[in-house]
């Protein structure tokens, strides 16, 4: 059997026309058969073929194949149009290949040609570099563990990082702690901080736009990351589209000043939302890594007066419909200390620390931060977030019975039930 090749007309003539010809005379022509489901949810199997006509151009879904094979698409009961991915030799020509016709729909054909000097010509493939991590490290007297944490950063398998140090007019050797750790300063910026705590600290950095990367990280100066960290964080975050704010957070090991295992952060059984946010943290910052547009939002809201960097990041990234991924896995190695200005919130304590947050009003203060804050940019949220921001507001006004209807139609919720109860009875005693 002959198999004829022709050009279509004004197409011109190629440099080097191969044989295809004979490639696909001299052997075996179906090599391999694969059937997808069709739109009725069949599924085909290869049936008896017989010979036709298909079109074949070149293009860029040829990378998905390997050498030596011709991928023939048939997605038509009657006839053979779709287009079939061509080798890279046939370059910019569009030609007609007697093939064969008459399949099922939907049917996947892999044609081998014999004649391997075909596919001689490779693509070359630009690879892009890996997005840019901008490490912000806050310092203030870190002198006893920050070592630690710089050879941890030194030490991530996602290479492509540069750090920025804030430091808030630390009196011991930190600054020289940095400089020995990094003799290559090319990667390392510091500055003066704003000596007015860590959260105006980290708020400076994360909202000052001259700041460059790709994604940026929160970092605190006495713990450890694992060293994939930033390789999950931007992992994640490439699943993202640049223009949709997103943020990586996770679990974290907690470890005790001398570095003994003392346990984990609780579970996070339901995903981040607006609606967990408005009312509780699930990430420390230590875990926090964020994309372009998720820095970009927190510079529009223009808000510094929040309560923690860490819980107002959750909030907007959420409030504007953002992605969010908590990882199960921790990334950071917590140590707990008596310099830790926020503790891990595992067990018992955990619980007692918010019995009196709310007696003492911390949680209706952090609440009045919010709102005034939310107020402020209420602009960057989106539809279903303001409605929720509405029912926010609602709970602290009106009756006890009001409150509570109030709190419902705004569905906020906590990640355990012992944390769900404590809200509801806050919110009628009036003290959220």
């Amino acid at each position: 059997m002959k198999h004829s090749v022709r050009r279509d007309s004004g197409l011109g003539k190629p440099a080097h026309s191969p044989p295809i010809t004979s490639a696909l005379s001299t052997g075996p022509l179906l090599t391999g058969c694969r059937s997808r489901s069709n739109s009725q949810g069949r599924q085909n199997s290869c049936a008896h073929l017989s010979r036709g006509s298909v079109k074949i151009a070149e293009g860029s879904a040829a990378r998905r194949f390997a050498a030596g094979h011709l991928c023939v698409v048939r997605n038509s009961a009657d006839a053979l149009r779709a287009f079939v991915v061509a080798p890279l030799f046939l370059g910019q020509r569009l030609m007609r290949v007697p093939l064969l016709r008459s399949a099922p729909p939907d049917v996947v054909l892999c044609l081998k040609f014999w004649d391997e000097t075909m596919f001689s010509q490779k693509e070359a493939h630009p690879t892009l570099p890996p997005p840019q991590v901008t490490v912000l490290l806050c310092t203030y007297n870190g002198a006893q563990f920050l070592h630690e944490q710089l050879a941890s950063i030194s030490k991530q398998t996602h290479q492509n990082w540069r750090l920025v140090i804030s430091d808030d007019g630390s009196h011991d050797n930190s600054l020289e702690i940095v400089e020995k750790a990094f003799p290559d300063q090319s990667r390392v910026e510091t500055r003066q901080g704003p000596q007015q705590g860590s959260t105006k600290n980290f708020m400076s950095l994360i909202t000052d736009g001259h700041i460059g990367g790709d994604c940026f990280a929160y970092c605190d100066q006495d713990d450890i990351w694992a060293q994939d960290k930033l390789e999950r964080a931007v992992s994640f975050l490439g699943t993202v589209s640049p223009g949709t704010p997103a943020l990586y957070c996770s679990k974290v090991r907690i470890i005790a000043s001398d570095g003994r295992h003392k346990g984990f952060s609780p579970n996070r059984k339901r995903a981040p939302s607006f609606c967990n946010a408005l009312v509780e943290n699930i990430a420390g910052g230590n875990t926090m890594v964020m994309n372009k547009a998720a820095r970009n939002l927190l510079i529009a809201a223009s808000v510094r007066d929040v309560v923690v960097h860490d819980w107002w990041t959750y909030i907007l990234v959420s409030g504007a419909g953002g992605s969010i991924h908590y990882d199960h896995i921790p990334s950071v190695d917590y140590r707990q200390h008596p310099d830790n200005l926020i503790g891990a919130s595992i067990g018992v304590t955990a619980s007692l620390k918010r019995i009196r947050s709310v007696i003492e009003r911390k949680f209706s203060s952090a609440n009045t931060i919010h709102s005034d804050a939310l107020r402020h940019c209420r602009y960057l949220l989106s539809p279903q977030s303001r409605s929720v921001l509405d029912a926010f507001f609602a709970i602290r006004r009106g009756s006890a019975w009001q409150r509570i209807q109030s709190l419902r139609r705004a569905k906020l919720w906590r990640q355990t039930r012992g944390g769900q109860l404590s809200l509801i009875i806050s919110v009628a005693l009036g003290l959220a």
